[in-house]
């Protein structure tokens, strides 16, 4: 696989679980070098994609 598209929320969520998650995929695919394709907001969880990539 050399590409994954993710639906992200504009929002951080009710929980912090959320956020983790989000970092924990994005560090995942970095390491597998897998491009990540998104929404491109840069608020909420869409957000932290931006500090990964």
């Amino acid at each position: 696989m050399k590409r994954i598209a993710v639906f992200c929320g504009s929002s951080i969520g009710a929980s912090a679980v959320y956020k983790e998650g989000a970092i924990q995929l994005g560090q995942e695919l970095v390491k597998r070098k897998i491009t990540l394709v998104y929404g491109g907001a840069s608020v909420g969880i869409m957000g932290h994609w931006l500090i990964l990539y």
